[in-house]
């Protein structure tokens, strides 16, 4: 799954992420999510492990 602002490739947790108040995935990495307005709530999933793509080359 691809960043939607700037087609990064997601790490598992950025691709678990949703909104709190419509449920919808966000779909952005943190990069591109820190940029939206502070008082927009997200959630994060609560059984993610350790991320297995974040320290692994070619996925960027």
């Amino acid at each position: 799954m691809r960043c939607y602002c700037c087609n990064k490739v997601l790490t598992t947790t950025e691709s678990v992420r949703r909104f709190k108040e419509s449920g919808a995935f966000v779909d952005m990495c943190n990069g591109c999510l820190s940029t939206l307005d502070s008082d927009i709530e997200t959630v994060e999933s609560e059984n993610l492990e350790e991320d297995e793509y974040d320290n692994e080359e070619g996925y960027e």
